[in-house]
């Protein structure tokens, strides 16, 4: 009989809850999408991120892999408080993590959103 897995998305801030991963996986929760978005503290404060200004994001991320839960992220670059040393703090980030998967992407301010109006007013 095989046995059935999952995947999901999850909040970093789970990370603080013991209880909660250590049944996730019991339940077979074997991997996890979590925005990290960013490590730039100044760009979560921004987008008001703040789950992930909780603790370490590399020591979250950690929890989850000793919770038997491996995690796929998501990067965005391009926030307004990024500047180039981002790129390489990123890097550094990434290649301390446990994380063998991620996504990076350029932020896009989609219609309707704060962003947007922000860079519209500021003809961006």
């Amino acid at each position: 009989q095989e046995a059935v897995v999952y995947s999901g998305q999850i909040s970093i801030d789970c990370a603080h809850d013991l209880e909660f991963l250590a049944l996730a996986s019991k339940a077979r929760l074997h991997n996890a999408f979590v925005g990290i978005e960013t490590i730039n503290r100044d760009s979560l404060k921004e987008t008001r991120k703040f789950q992930n200004l909780r603790g370490s994001i590399l020591k979250n991320t950690e929890t989850f892999l000793r919770n038997g839960i491996a995690i796929y992220s998501g990067i965005i670059f391009g926030f307004d408080a990024d500047t180039l040393s981002t790129f390489d703090d990123q890097l550094d980030f990434l290649n301390a993590s446990p994380i063998p998967n991620f996504s990076a992407g350029a932020l896009i301010a989609y219609r309707s959103t704060p962003l947007y109006r922000k860079m519209l007013n500021a003809n961006r």
